[in-house]
């Protein structure tokens, strides 16, 4: 990275960490002892926040803005942390206002940041405009603004758009999508008919998307950008009590899955080369959480992802679920010495080995306060 700061160089101490962990296999339900091997990322130049974005670029992870914990003060600042050294670079200033809650994405040369809540003109204010920052040669560039606002919102790169779902528009729920030729760029609106919660690329320009239609029962809807059309995805998940929880994650490559749960079970479904989606297996939804609960209007997010193991990772605050749909083996994990921290939710990376998460809250203690450290939990083989 080519900046006007030096390196902090923080060294990262590695520790054993006991987490609770049950492992099951369908049919099969037992108890096995395991643990995870966690490290602790070395201290940040960034000041505790939530509400930031984390994008993974390459053997960097690139983290900016987010708030002090009121979205009314949000920062402007940013950093790299360099995934094989450990070490920090400050990102310099961005060409817009500072936010939190927005969305960022990696292109593959370029991190865009678009929309959350600002401070300017007036606090709270929702934003639409954003900017892309190319760390090979430390710059921003601004980008077109976007027909509407959005906060909290989901986000996706695909084939050269940015496709951005769900969130929310001043104090209500947005259905429109909105997409970003990122070549041209050029936005577009679509209107779609639910309300999205989940996003996945499954291809280029292909996107997945999931959440509740205006009966507020799970639907689940695929968006062709360079087409700009929608289009019913059947499936057979039949919850018998009200949607409560969601995840949704591909590799882009064939390989794509959701989870939903009621109150009690959690369905794991796979999307078929015919585009439907089909349920493969169901658990106790204690075992596999989805990393998406609906009941907290998006405000509390975790991730979900397929590994290169091809194993379903679904992260929910300190819960780690890890399921395999080829053998049924199903691994839920629980942060024990670490239990203080709550992790930073859908801002956390995989990479090919390894979860990176940074930021976020504590959870002990009735302020819940937030923090800069961050923990890289190495995956099961």
């Amino acid at each position: 990275m080519r900046n006007g700061f030096d390196m902090i160089k923080a060294p990262v101490g590695l520790l054993a960490v006991a987490l609770l962990a049950t492992s099951c296999a369908v049919g099969d339900p037992g108890q096995a002892d395991d643990a995870l091997v966690v490290s602790e990322i070395g201290a940040s130049p960034l000041h505790a926040r939530v509400g930031h974005s984390s994008v993974l670029a390459e053997d960097s992870l690139l983290i900016w803005g987010g708030d002090f914990g009121d979205e009314h003060r949000p920062h402007a600042d940013g950093a790299v942390l360099s995934l094989t050294g450990g070490g920090w670079n400050p990102i310099p200033p961005a060409p817009v206002a500072p936010r939190t809650r927005h969305v960022a994405v990696w292109t593959g040369t370029e991190m865009i940041v678009w929309g959350g809540a600002t401070s300017a003109p007036a606090p709270g204010h929702f934003a639409r405009d954003g900017a892309a920052y190319h760390p090979g040669e430390d710059t921003w560039r601004p980008i077109a603004p976007a027909p509407q606002e959005r906060s909290s919102a989901l986000a996706v790169a695909t084939g050269g758009w940015m496709v951005i779902g769900g969130g929310r528009r001043s104090d209500r729920p947005t259905d429109a999508l909105l997409s970003y030729a990122i070549a041209d760029d050029h936005w577009h609106t679509t209107e779609v008919d639910i309300q999205v919660q989940a996003m996945a690329a499954t291809g280029p320009g292909r996107v997945l998307l999931a959440g509740t239609d205006p009966d507020r029962t799970l639907a689940i809807r695929h968006y062709d950008a360079d087409n700009d059309s929608t289009s019913v995805v059947p499936h057979d998940i039949d919850l018998t009590e009200p949607l409560r929880s969601l995840g949704l994650a591909s590799d882009g490559q064939g390989s794509t899955y959701l989870l939903a749960s009621d109150d009690t079970r959690t369905h794991v479904a796979h999307m078929s080369e015919d585009g439907a989606v089909q349920t493969v297996a169901t658990h106790d939804s204690v075992d596999l959480r989805p990393p998406i609960d609906l009941t907290q209007a998006g405000l509390n997010r975790g991730a979900m992802w397929i590994s290169a193991a091809r194993q379903i990772i679904s992260l929910n605050g300190r819960d780690l679920s890890t399921f395999d749909p080829d053998s049924g083996e199903l691994t839920h994990y629980r942060l024990t010495d670490h239990a203080d921290y709550c992790g930073a939710g859908a801002t956390a990376a995989l990479t090919a080995h390894h979860l990176i998460t940074w930021g976020g809250r504590n959870c002990q203690g009735a302020d819940l306060t937030i923090t800069n450290r961050g923990l890289r939990i190495q995956l099961p083989s």
